[in-house]
């Protein structure tokens, strides 16, 4: 039994395969199945039809470098897929850090 089923998705795995149809059973924090389920073999259940299921996205080249200070769990890139992001590209970062900082 799957903790969480998300039913009738469109999965886009990032390899260039073309997209296609499934349900995705996440035990834990993990993928463990991908494929077509039935119903009842997951605690919670999404219906998540006519939506895309993605890997997480890297963002590489943001400007996010002050952002986890006013949004720790870094809510707005999440709900977007980005879940890497790299910072510093524009010559500013926040590390390393010294007393001449602030």
């Amino acid at each position: 039994m799957f903790d969480i089923l998300l039913k009738n998705g469109y999965v886009c795995d990032g390899t260039g395969a073309p997209c296609f149809q499934a349900d995705i059973g996440i035990t834990g924090d993990r993928i463990a199945f991908i494929g077509k389920a039935e119903e009842g073999e997951a605690a919670k259940t999404i219906d998540v039809s006519g939506r895309v299921i993605t890997p997480g996205f890297i963002d590489s080249h943001t400007h996010a470098d002050l952002s986890f200070l006013m949004e720790p769990d870094m809510e707005p890139f999440v709900r977007q897929g980005v879940k890497t992001i790299v910072t510093g590209n524009c010559g500013y970062g926040m590390a390393p850090q010294g007393e001449k900082t602030f």
